[in-house]
């Protein structure tokens, strides 16, 4: 084989790539960016960024098939056999890793030396394999697997106990001998053994293969199936909580903000179900959507009702609502609207009932690709001619009012006069709904149980904040708008819920809702949370180490007083800070559902605010038991990609 050989040299441009002349397949790569935070493998063929945190080389002789879970086919495919390979890193990283080095003198050393030809230092693929398993290495999880066993490794038998009584994997006892073949054919390295014994041959578990299990999707903190739809969706809409986006059109603030058609594909396949539209005239032309009385830019009704018909059911086959509120003062601009509506969507729009005599409200099965128009509607008339006259009095054109049948608006009055049509539905302010949900939840929540609620966030959020969504969501409201554009606590829980049931924007009440007689077989789940390490947390906008520690927080329809909890500080270390440290709280049965967990990873400043390097919202009935990582997103909810916090969740019912 080859010889191959990673070099590092900082001295001149990342870009600078240079292929051998007599060979073609002889190339030089200098310059780079630090190890932690970007690696790049350059071949003849590929220039491939590692800068997510995988660091890994295959030749065509050697085979390393799995580096933190991933399989390399999917990364970079096949490498033909090439003569030599140079990887460049920036000096400082590469005097701090030497220095990594001499600290951690009980593992394998890398063994730098210089290359007569390009004066570089240079490691062979062993010498790197052996720095590879020196960076990523974490002391705790290889304590945690001696926990588990105290072999070295984890046959067959201990592996299934291992599942379920730990991970408590729920899968049928005929699928799990096949499930434990799986995962160690998948995870435990090709080159690995305990002991004597070979381990993909002998079916066995080590610890390398212990880590790549931790760190691959099967044991993410959310449950598999929650990535999926798993709820039952044929029970009629009122049942429900509905993904709900405020005043769409604004990418900013409610006063100035840019209006744009971009928010509302960003949304939509984001899973969000209910969309807003405010229409207005703009003299003898089409209707536009914008913010009245405020200096946002004006957009065209017909572009929205574009993109919405182009991307309402990429992500999620169920129903898309639109919330029409119609400040048209021309009855002819209400009629273009209307025409708009009806060409834009076309079969998609629903205007009738799906059959007839009708008592409740359809299932999302059966509104499956369907558009529903949410707006005020003409009273019944007998006589053709009073049209004319009851179009004047509401100021609403009959074209316009025959798009609506499933969300006719009304106003609410009092929970004792609700002697409404099932189709009819009404919209409070936050500050209204809260009162109703603190002084009279059982009235509001029968109310919930019969008609769509939908809650609007105050008038003097002009910089787009957002209320607390959980007291609206405790008293069976189903949509809840929010402003989707900023990432606060509220945007972070609507995310969690939503998640629960695969993102597709329709999610189930919990059941002491739907069911006010239900009863628990427990009083309350006291939950342990071990947080264990991070893994290759990004640097800071200076390019400095940071100092992280851990913030877990609990969100619920009751206060949780005293449920914050940190972790000590972690000096300079962003590759794998460990904390072992564990947290204990109850959870009551009849608030699970509405019940969040936030994990936060701070950097500590000592002289200014400390700064977020990743976090996650979590739904408490969506997180794992077990050995869990938790993949951190940024200030904006980005995924941070190869940043993981490592941690174990205990559940024990009282």
């Amino acid at each position: 084989m080859a010889n191959h050989v990673i070099s590092a040299n900082s001295t001149e441009n990342v870009n600078n790539i240079k292929l051998g002349a007599r060979d073609p397949k002889r190339f030089q790569f200098r310059g780079g960016y630090r190890l932690t935070k970007s690696l790049r493998l350059v071949t003849n063929r590929i220039v491939f960024d590692y800068s997510k945190g995988v660091i890994f080389i295959r030749a065509s002789k050697r085979k390393f098939p799995y580096i933190f879970g991933t399989k390399i086919e999917k990364i970079i495919g096949k490498i033909d056999e090439i003569d030599e390979i140079r990887v460049g890193m920036c000096t400082n990283s590469f005097i701090e890793l030497q220095k990594l080095i001499k600290q951690n003198r009980h593992r394998p050393k890398a063994n730098f030396r210089k290359d007569p030809g390009t004066k570089c230092q240079v490691l062979d693929v062993d010498e790197f394999m052996e720095f590879y398993n020196l960076i990523s290495y974490t002391k705790i999880l290889d304590k945690e697997f001696k926990r588990i066993n105290w072999k070295p490794y984890l046959d067959k038998r201990q592996f299934k106990r291992f599942l379920i009584g730990v991970q408590r994997i729920d899968i049928p006892n005929n699928e799990i001998d096949s499930l434990c073949d799986e995962l160690m054919k998948k995870y435990e390295p090709l080159e690995a053994y305990c002991g004597k014994i070979r381990s993909r041959i002998n079916r066995i578990l080590s610890s390398k293969g212990f880590r790549n299990l931790l760190l691959s999707p099967e044991c993410d903190i959310i449950v598999p199936n929650h990535n999926q739809i798993n709820q039952d969706m044929n029970r009629p809409l009122t049942d429900y909580y509905i993904a709900s986006s405020h005043n769409t059109y604004v990418s900013e603030n409610q006063l100035e903000g840019r209006s744009t058609t971009e928010t509302y594909r960003i949304y939509l396949l984001q899973g969000c179900r209910s969309v807003e539209l405010d229409i207005s005239d703009d003299g003898d032309d089409e209707p536009v959507v914008f913010h009245k009385h405020t200096l946002t830019t004006k957009v065209k009704l017909s572009d929205i009702v574009e993109t919405i018909a182009k991307y309402a059911f990429k992500t999620s086959p169920y129903p898309v609502i639109i919330s029409l509120e119609n400040n048209c003062q021309q009855m002819n601009s209400q009629r273009k609207a209307a025409k708009i509506f009806r060409d834009g969507f076309g079969n998609l729009l629903i205007t009738e009932p799906l059959i007839d005599d009708e008592t409740r409200l359809p299932s999302p099965n059966d509104l499956k690709n369907k558009i529903i128009i949410k707006g005020k509607r003409l009273p019944k008339w007998d006589n053709e001619k009073l049209i004319d006259e009851l179009e004047n009095k509401h100021r609403l054109a009959k074209e316009l009012s025959d798009l609506v049948w499933y969300c006719c608006s009304r106003k609410f009055t009092s929970f004792f006069d609700c002697n409404w049509n099932y189709n009819e539905m009404t919209s409070l302010e936050e500050g209204v709904s809260k009162q109703y949900s603190k002084n009279k939840l059982i009235d509001y929540r029968k109310f919930t149980s019969q008609f769509l609620t939908k809650v609007y966030p105050n008038g003097l959020r002009f910089f787009s904040g957002n209320f607390e969504p959980i007291p609206h969501w405790k008293a069976g409201a189903q949509i809840i708008s929010l402003n989707y554009q900023t990432k606060t606590s509220p945007m972070l829980l609507n995310h969690a819920l939503f998640e629960t049931n695969g993102s597709c924007g329709y999610v189930l009440k919990p059941l002491h809702i739907l069911d006010s007689k239900l009863k628990y077989r427990h009083r309350c789940c006291l939950v342990t949370i071990q947080i264990l390490c991070a893994l290759n947390l990004p640097v800071g906008d200076k390019k400095t180490i940071v100092d992280p520690y851990v913030e877990i927080r609990m969100f619920g329809p009751k206060p949780y007083e005293g449920k914050n909890f940190s972790t000590k500080t972690i000096r300079n270390n962003g590759l794998n800070p460990q904390w072992n440290k564990k947290f204990r709280f109850k959870v009551p049965c009849t608030e699970m559902g509405l019940t969040f967990i936030r994990f936060r990873v701070m950097h500590q400043n000592l002289f200014t605010s400390n700064r977020l390097i990743g976090q996650r919202m979590v739904a408490f009935t969506s997180m794992g038991d077990g050995y869990r990582h938790v993949k951190l997103r940024d200030s904006m909810y980005h995924s941070i990609e190869q940043a993981k916090l490592v941690v174990r969740i205990t559940k024990t019912w009282i």
